[in-house]
């Protein structure tokens, strides 16, 4: 009887111990905001260029680009053109976080 005592004490110590480890050190928050500036380099980059003018495959320059953050926002989600659709690749606050690093391009 006394061992099993000993063993649930033994397994409730570890399970708080392991649910305390990290001591003060930050870890990745899935809450977090995501990156738009490596969102942009990840899915983006390859057509439009690091600083937006790069127009391969037909895509439009970023830099002098007029169009709203909804439209941009749109655009992201539905595609355009040649421009492929991210709607169901990114989230929406993906999406935002990419359409605030696009708009920082522009002249």
């Amino acid at each position: 009887m006394k061992t099993n005592f000993f063993l649930v004490g033994l397994l409730l110590t570890s399970f708080v111990a392991l649910l305390s480890c990290g001591g003060g050190e930050k870890t990745k928050d899935t809450a977090q905001s995501p990156d738009g500036a490596e969102l942009y380099s990840d899915k983006c980059q390859v057509c439009h260029g690091s600083d937006g003018k790069l127009g391969a495959s037909g895509a439009l320059d970023l830099s002098v680009s007029k169009i709203d953050v909804a439209t941009a926002t749109a655009v992201v989600k539905n595609g355009r053109g040649g421009m492929r659709a991210y709607g169901q690749e990114m989230s929406a606050a993906e999406t935002d976080a990419v359409i605030k690093y696009i708009m920082t391009l522009r002249k």
